[in-house]
């Protein structure tokens, strides 16, 4: 198989510069640009010049701001609650990346505590495809990407061509694409393999198998968790086809993951059934990574961390909850959620907790295109629309009294028994997939 190391990083010394510059004078900087653009890229080579402890977390579509402020606190192992002053007592960073999945409102509440004095030893950075200024205001640094120019995206086109073979073109693909990274990638494969290199519907079986089963997993994963869900694909050689096509991208730790354009495209091209047979493989992958699941494995096998990376508890938990809400099992996430209830206090995670009570009963209610399920509800995660059958009322019951208030139990036992008899007052949100 083709090595998997990270797409050679060209250009941007000058916003490097800027970047270090800002950040020795304002406690948080925001870094927007188009998608594909190469932000994620370029805060994660930043980070190791800094001198100081890097920590960068993830939205995801549906989040919630209390979420993502569990997230970080757990990744800075501050006390719950503690995260802007842990950043203003701490020589640190915290980059939070695609700040877009948040609403405006929830992006407020997460960032202004976060808008530090000047005195400040820590600084966040806020990585998204659209400026902070509507969220928190003009006090901020802002820094827009664009696309390489001709230079450095000649010396990424000739990485490219180094390690997959030659192509050509290059002028034409930097004047259709305006140097962004990612439509760079494509015209190099588009010159290598034709016109349909990024055409889901013409990949050979074992591609398009081994593509969406990292479309479904959505994490960077080792080979192993593909072979997992694609029993009887030869993964070596669908791995290095995808590379070859730039339809993968690697994390330059052994594992791949597949970019939220390809990703989106992939889902909107599976079987329901499939879709949803893939998802509930996931669940039971992710869910067999806990320590005590089936006792002691080798490191090698797909069931062990090593195929997702280091999991927390509650990022266990979660994953598992949306991949069973992605298979349309709203009963097994409730299953999941409810066996790992004391998660929420013990480790701080009731942040995380109450986005996914968010997604078990607060699904907008959305057409999907399949007549028979016309009558049901739909929810939105990451991994596209889903069916939403109604959840069993007892598991119902014991959610709502999760979540913390009294007030809100006739609201959450509503949208969990999907009674149309009682109507709940409580907002939905159209979060969804980009």
């Amino acid at each position: 198989m083709t090595p998997i190391g990270p797409v050679t990083f060209a250009g941007r010394h000058k916003e490097l510069t800027e970047l270090k510059e800002h950040l020795s004078v304002v406690p948080l900087v925001s870094l927007h640009g188009a998608l594909g653009s190469g932000k994620t890229r370029l805060v994660t080579e930043l980070a190791p010049s800094l001198g100081v402890p890097c920590t960068l977390i993830e939205c995801h579509p549906g989040d919630r701001a209390s979420a993502l402020r569990a997230r970080a606190e757990r990744a800075l192992r501050c006390v719950p609650g503690s995260l802007p002053q842990t950043l203003a007592q701490t020589s640190r960073v915290l980059i939070i990346d695609d700040i877009q999945h948040l609403r405006t409102d929830e992006a407020t509440s997460l960032l202004s505590p976060l808008l530090l004095g000047q005195t400040a030893l820590g600084r966040v950075i806020v990585v998204g495809r659209d400026p902070l200024a509507a969220a928190v205001g003009a006090s901020i640094a802002e820094i827009e990407l664009q696309g390489l120019d001709v230079e450095s995206a000649a010396t990424m086109w000739a990485s490219l061509e180094e390690t997959f073979g030659e192509a050509q073109g290059f002028d034409a693909a930097h004047a259709r694409t305006r140097g962004v990274p990612l439509g760079l990638r494509r015209e190099f494969a588009r010159a290598r393999f034709g016109a349909a290199a990024w055409d889901i519907a013409t990949l050979d079986a074992p591609a398009r198998a081994a593509l969406e089963a990292l479309s479904i997993l959505r994490a960077p994963v080792a080979p192993a968790a593909v072979a997992a869900l694609s029993p009887g694909v030869d993964c070596e050689a669908a791995l290095t086809s995808l590379l070859a096509r730039q339809l993968v991208d690697p994390a330059g730790d052994g594992r791949v993951v597949v970019h939220e354009v390809v990703r989106v495209d992939v889902l909107a091209q599976m079987d329901f059934d499939e879709k949803c047979r893939l998802s509930s493989a996931a669940a039971e992958l992710v869910a067999s990574t806990a320590a005590l699941s089936s006792g002691p494995r080798l490191a090698w096998q797909a069931g062990d961390d090593g195929a997702f990376g280091a999991m927390d508890q509650i990022t266990r938990v979660r994953e598992v909850v949306w991949h069973w809400l992605a298979a349309g099992q709203r009963d097994r996430a409730a299953d999941t959620l409810l066996a790992d209830r004391e998660l929420a206090a013990r480790s701080g995670g009731a942040g995380e907790f109450e986005s996914l009570l968010d997604a078990l009963v607060d699904g907008p209610r959305r057409r999907t295109n399949r007549p028979s399920e016309m009558s049901r509800s739909v929810i939105q995660t990451s991994q596209a629309e889903i069916v939403r059958p109604p959840l069993d009322p007892e598991k119902a019951r014991a959610l709502a009294a999760r979540s913390g208030g009294a007030g809100e139990f006739e609201s959450l036992l509503d949208a969990l028994v999907d009674d149309p008899r009682r109507r709940s007052n409580r907002l939905t949100d159209g979060r969804g997939v980009l």
